[in-house]
């Protein structure tokens, strides 16, 4: 069994936000906080543990924590084909991820090559 730390730099780009959708004054409007790309660091940890009974199968297991550094998001509002800005949002992200895979690699060239001096 393989058990391993990581950490360092991600970006994530978060979509649209509609905040509100309806009619104001038989008007449609839509209240929005636009896409924002986001800065930020992680840490993580996992372990990897070989199946012995299929040589090449591997589970893989990870946990990831993100934080990414707070940005003044604009928030709109959308009617009539026009967008004003209403204020800005300051906003943080924080971004928890578990994951599990089942990996097989393969090995095309027979046994591994052995360094001989």
């Amino acid at each position: 069994m393989l058990t391993y730390f990581s950490g360092g730099y991600t970006r994530a780009r978060f979509n649209q936000t509609d905040l509100l959708t309806g009619t104001f004054f038989t008007v449609p409007t839509t209240l929005a906080m636009s896409a924002q790309t986001y800065h930020g660091w992680f840490l993580g940890s996992g372990f990897e543990h070989s199946l012995d009974f299929l040589p090449g199968l591997f589970w893989k297991t990870e946990y990831r924590f993100a934080q990414y550094q707070a940005e003044n998001v604009p928030v709109f509002v959308n009617a009539l084909g026009t967008s004003t800005l209403v204020e800005y949002e300051r906003n943080t992200k924080y971004v928890q991820t578990l994951r599990t895979e089942l990996v097989y690699r393969f090995n095309f060239g027979g046994t591994p090559v052995v360094a001989r001096y």
